[in-house]
């Protein structure tokens, strides 16, 4: 079955406050609102399994205070574009981030067959035992980084735009750093 873009928020957070035992893991691009996560620490109180995966590109690779675990794996120079709760035996996954979406025209398909659900299961397995991101290069760090590596590879124009939106807001982002990486290689 596949749910309507209307109030994907909504029918998610539903079903997270309606699980009960068991699993209630999420793998999100971005990070969840605060209903979602509020749905989520809830589940976590009933004593469901709660996890949470999220991308730490969009992330900045922050590390977020949360009463259930959070990882941001690793995944080499990709994302992890994965959008799927798994709960209750069931299975949602489709296009909608559960951070956000707001707007946009997604959809959640149910999955609740047993063989699904454990492909779902597995793929959450796997993904959580990633390797962590590493942390962001921030504030002095990432400026140094990038004049470093403009002094190796000459400076052009993205260097320059990168050092000078470094400086502005104070860290790299994922692609930013790795592609600056790709070039000193």
């Amino acid at each position: 079955m596949v749910l309507p873009h209307d109030n994907l928020r909504d029918v998610a957070e539903g079903a997270i406050d309606a699980a009960t035992e068991g699993p209630v893991w999420l793998m999100s691009y971005l990070v969840p609102c605060v209903g979602t996560v509020r749905a989520l620490t809830c589940a976590s109180e009933r004593g469901c399994d709660v996890r949470l995966i999220i991308d730490p590109g969009p992330s900045e690779r922050r590390r977020y205070d949360l009463p259930f675990p959070c990882r941001q794996p690793k995944v080499s120079d990709g994302s992890l574009h994965t959008k799927a709760l798994i709960f209750n035996d069931r299975a949602f996954a489709g296009s909608f981030n559960f951070g956000g979406s707001l707007g946009n025209f997604d959809f959640l398909a149910v999955h609740e067959s047993p063989e699904a659900v454990a492909q779902f299961k597995a793929h959450f397995e796997a993904a959580w035992v990633l390797p962590e991101a590493d942390p962001l290069l921030r504030g002095d760090e990432a400026y140094a980084f990038v004049v470093h590596a403009a002094e190796k590879l000459g400076w052009d124009s993205f260097l320059t735009k990168v050092a000078q939106r470094a400086k502005s807001r104070g860290y790299l982002t994922t692609k930013e750093e790795a592609a600056i990486r790709r070039a000193l290689e």
